[in-house]
């Protein structure tokens, strides 16, 4: 019985298990705001649904770093980012668009009540602009 629930579970995570390859792109991160740390994650029903991310993609990017990673290369080619500044401010958006060598970057007006991440392709041609959700997390 067991080994059914198992094999169920994995026929039905199948768009996690497909996030999973061995196959990796790189893509380039330039914060424009606080430090903060950086989740870049497959958009997938699991992910979209979790607030349980793991250990962050990017760790402490500060104001006007940018920093490369290499991150999998997930076959349906959309992403979430996830990020949470030093003020405690939490910022979400989804269907990020990202290709080997793109650019993402994120950024707020001066009062930081917009936010938005701009994608540029590897040419640094401007391929999206995604209006970001922002939040503030509870005091602990």
């Amino acid at each position: 019985m067991c080994f059914l629930l198992c094999s169920c579970k994995e026929k039905d995570g199948g768009s996690e298990l497909k996030s999973e390859s061995n196959k990796t792109i790189s893509v380039t991160f330039i914060n424009d705001v606080e430090k903060a740390d950086i989740w870049i994650l497959p958009q997938t029903k699991e992910n979209l649904k979790t607030s349980l991310w793991g250990t962050a993609t990017i760790s402490k990017l500060k104001s006007g770093e940018k920093k490369t990673i290499s991150i999998n290369d997930f076959e349906e080619g959309r992403y979430i980012v996830r990020i949470i500044d030093d003020d405690k401010a939490y910022y979400s958006a989804n269907d990020i668009i990202l290709k080997e060598n793109y650019i993402i970057r994120f950024k707020t007006d001066e009062t930081k009540y917009e936010a938005e991440l701009v994608t540029l392709d590897q040419n640094g041609e401007a391929v999206s602009t995604t209006e970001v959700f922002q939040g503030v997390l509870g005091a602990n």
